[in-house]
């Protein structure tokens, strides 16, 4: 799975959890954590700024 897929998931399922329905504030705070991480990855254009 390519680093996009993963980021595309983990957008998806941040806004599943979004939903008032679905999961808890908790969870939603770890996605958002996960996103920034791949991204982080993902653009070497921002990755220096990380090191």
């Amino acid at each position: 799975m390519s680093r996009l897929g993963a980021l595309h998931s983990l957008h998806a399922l941040r806004t599943i959890q979004s939903l008032p329905l679905y999961g808890s504030r908790q969870q939603r705070e770890t996605i958002d954590m996960m996103i920034v991480r791949v991204q982080r990855e993902t653009d070497p254009a921002r990755h220096d700024l990380y090191r």
